[in-house]
């Protein structure tokens, strides 16, 4: 009897301890990876917060060409199919949840539709973090925000093109910095606007444009901060208007003393005929798409 007492007691003890080593970074990593490279920022962002790790896995994986990925995401999307995936964590054990997914289709992959079904997230502080191939991050953040409803405490997420992927870790750690997360100070990057273009500024956009040859656009002013060994600058692009919207494009750079600028996001600023400031998400569409600029 007392064996089968003791042994029984183990099991409680043993039970409880495995219960408090799941919860206890608070923080949990989760993405969707149909390559290998947003998986690789989950893992950067997971050993830079100490954060637990998880992955999502269609059941039914997403295979072919890049064009027939896109049209069984979009056929999803359009007929509110849910596809079934498999996934280790429970996410209601932790307070802070990154998560994380490639851009597709102006938004995020489709197999975190299903994973927002499946888990409630209210009261989670909830910081999406994106890869994609030229811009959209705040197109995408926003349709995840649409997604969660008013479930979680939603915060701005973090993007990087994935051929910038090498660079992850310098500018998450700015993220941090820049959002105050973790008990960090806020560093918000201070923009000094100029409408001069300077011969020396205008070298600066050309070497970062020099990627994107059919984007002609002429700067009428720009903004620039100062960052950890760099500065980022933020080009506002001459603006037009199409079907009553102002429309502003902007093309943000990042221009560390050591490296040769590169162009971190392109997305666009657009009001309304009431000049109020209209949500990215219609709007970063069609600019994108006129202008064919695929993520």
């Amino acid at each position: 009897m007392c064996f089968v007492l003791g042994f029984i007691l183990s099991l409680l003890v043993l039970s409880s301890c495995t219960k408090e080593t799941k919860s206890k970074s608070g923080t949990l990593v989760v993405c969707y990876s149909q390559t290998e490279t947003t998986k690789q920022l989950a893992q950067i962002i997971a050993g830079t917060v100490g954060a637990d790790i998880d992955s999502i896995m269609p059941v039914n994986p997403y295979v072919g060409t890049k064009e027939q990925i896109m049209n069984r995401n979009m056929q999803e999307i359009e007929s509110k199919t849910l596809p079934e995936i498999v996934y280790s964590r429970d996410p209601s054990i932790y307070d802070t949840i990154f998560i994380g997914t490639p851009m597709w289709d102006y938004s995020f992959a489709r197999p975190l539709a299903t994973w927002f079904d499946k888990n409630s997230l209210r009261g989670k502080v909830v910081i999406p973090f994106f890869t994609y191939e030229k811009g959209g991050k705040w197109t995408c953040s926003d349709n995840i925000k649409q997604a969660l409803s008013k479930r979680a405490v939603f915060k701005d997420g973090f993007g990087i093109m994935e051929k910038r992927i090498y660079k992850a870790k310098r500018e998450f750690d700015l993220f941090l910095r820049v959002n105050g997360f973790y008990g960090l100070k806020k560093e918000k990057i201070k923009h000094t606007h100029y409408d001069k273009i300077t011969p020396e500024v205008r070298a600066v956009y050309d070497s970062a444009m020099a990627s994107y040859p059919h984007i002609k656009w002429q700067i009428f002013e720009y903004g620039v901060g100062d960052i950890p060994n760099g500065k980022e600058y933020v080009f506002s692009l001459t603006p037009y208007d199409e079907n009553n919207d102002h429309i502003e494009p902007r093309i943000y750079v990042i221009d560390y003393d050591d490296e040769i600028p590169e162009v971190s996001e392109i997305g666009i600023a657009a009001w309304d005929r009431s000049y109020c400031l209209m949500p990215p998400i219609k709007t970063s569409e069609q600019f994108l798409k006129k202008h064919n600029i695929v993520l």
